[in-house]
């Protein structure tokens, strides 16, 4: 769970992070709890533990909660439960890109 792995899993699967802040949740407590990521308003992410259970749990993490970043910088925060529904599935479908790019890239 260093940041170092998370900034090049996130070149190597075509994610931006510039001028992103991402912070690492290192709480053991928190494992197997299904948390991965969540991005605050302010649009930092936070990595937690099991983002780190794999590689491409790692991968699809941060290719998700980028997308969440976006959506925040071109839209504003979500006027609605609807509007974060469907930035939820946008980032769900995101994820499946990134993790294609990663793939791409290592054959």
């Amino acid at each position: 769970m260093q940041k170092r792995v998370v900034n090049q899993v996130a070149r190597d699967a075509g994610v931006g992070l510039d001028g992103v802040k991402v912070k690492i949740n290192r709480d053991t407590d928190l494992i197997g709890r299904g948390l991965y990521g969540h991005t605050s308003p302010d649009g930092t992410i936070t990595l937690y533990p099991d983002a780190f259970s794999s590689t491409e749990d790692l991968v699809r993490t941060i290719g998700h909660e980028r997308m969440h970043v976006m959506q925040s910088q071109l839209y504003g925060h979500a006027s609605s439960l609807e509007q974060e529904a469907a930035w939820e599935r946008a980032a769900y479908a995101s994820e499946d890109q990134f993790w294609n790019y990663f793939n791409g890239r290592l054959g």
